[in-house]
């Protein structure tokens, strides 16, 4: 009995360990679509560009970023309350598909938005 409790915590661990490695493996193509469309949109629409612009690009970063892990925080949620029934790996491709393809395209209208609202 006691092998099964710790076989199980053993188990779940590398359940964890192999999300936290499938999600950060694609963090860089994410970076590197978002990153892309929103410069190429900032490159067609800039009709300025200053410091407050590059501190708004850091955040909007920092913010992309954060909204990337909700993927993995949905996993860890899974493992820990539901003990894994909801099977995420079966979403993770969707769910990363999804939130890039979603990042990219707010990204393009926020760069054109933004530039033809406040012309300087």
């Amino acid at each position: 009995m006691k092998e099964e409790i710790l076989d199980t915590g053993l188990e779940k661990k590398n359940t964890l360990r192999e999300a936290i490695t499938w999600w950060e493996s694609k963090r860089l193509i994410f970076n590197l679509i978002v990153g892309l469309v929103g410069g190429l949109a900032t490159l067609i629409f800039m009709t300025h560009f200053g410091l407050f612009d590059l501190a708004g690009v850091l955040m909007w970063g920092v913010v992309a970023n954060i909204m990337y892990s909700v993927g993995l925080v949905l996993e860890i949620w899974n493992y820990h309350y539901f003990n894994n029934r909801l099977t995420m790996t079966n979403w993770r491709w969707p769910l990363f598909v999804l939130g890039t393809v979603a990042y990219a395209i707010v990204s393009w209208i926020y760069a054109k938005l933004y530039y033809s609202y406040w012309p300087i």
